[in-house]
């Protein structure tokens, strides 16, 4: 087994995989948005995922 930190490339298998485990995971949490099982939609979810890992960017701001 494999394990690297998720990126856009992952797209298409990352869809694949919850496409296959889709009754699995609807039988304990609810169930995603109909948009999600598309490319677009997976492809989003990565970019905002990497979005919010980015380190903060300061404001110059000092609360001292």
């Amino acid at each position: 087994m494999h394990f690297e930190s998720i990126a856009e490339k992952h797209v298409l298998s990352l869809l694949e995989f919850e496409r296959s485990n889709k009754a699995y995971f609807e039988s304990s949490i609810a169930p995603r948005e109909a948009a999600f099982y598309s490319l677009d939609g997976v492809g989003y979810h990565i970019s905002e995922l990497l979005y919010l890992q980015q380190p903060k960017k300061s404001l110059g701001l000092c609360a001292c």
